[in-house]
């Protein structure tokens, strides 16, 4: 009995078939699990369990898969892992905000996704830079408000697989 499955990255909400080839004689019966839960319940097995079929793929559905393939004479399986990467998406984009000259300002921009996204500031279009302006990740500070910082901000975050923009004003006052 000879098995074939390999490792498997897939965007969040596709379809995603899994084939698991076995030979042997007598015929093999094929069996699919999940490592540390069960399949999914978006999956359907079809050709006599040699295809596993998994339909708007989730985040939990990655983990582990094993397919093992047995008859009277012998058993093999293959582990092949399936990764779950997603576009970015906001978990908290930015607001309109007015501040008091002179105070300090934190504006979180924060987003998920896989791999992780990356985050770029702009004011009035042009990266934000100087002493006064601090970027974390999805954070930007700015000490010391001047009535100059007043404009239109813009977060950028972005991964491989696609970016995103949230905009707001800053009206310092």
């Amino acid at each position: 009995i000879r098995v074939k499955f390999t490792d498997t990255q897939v965007l969040m909400g596709q379809n995603l078939t899994l084939e698991c080839f076995a030979l042997g004689n007598p015929i093999p019966q094929i069996q699919w699990w999940k490592v540390e839960g069960s399949l999914p319940s978006n999956s359907e097995l079809l050709n006599m369990n040699s295809v596993l079929r998994l339909t708007n793929i989730q985040p939990e559905d990655e983990g582990v898969y094993v397919c093992e393939a047995r008859n009277s004479k012998a058993r093999d399986r293959v582990e092949g892992r399936l990764t779950v990467h997603a576009h970015p998406y906001w978990i908290e984009a930015t607001n309109d905000t007015m501040q008091d000259i002179g105070s300090d300002l934190i504006w979180r921009c924060e987003a998920g996704g896989k791999p992780q996204p990356t985050y770029r500031w702009f004011r009035n279009g042009e990266i934000v830079s100087g002493a006064r302006f601090r970027m974390s990740r999805g954070e930007l500070r700015i000490s010391r408000l001047i009535l100059q910082d007043s404009g239109m901000y813009q977060c950028v975050t972005e991964n491989k697989h696609g970016s995103l923009y949230s905009n707001a004003e800053l009206k310092v006052l």
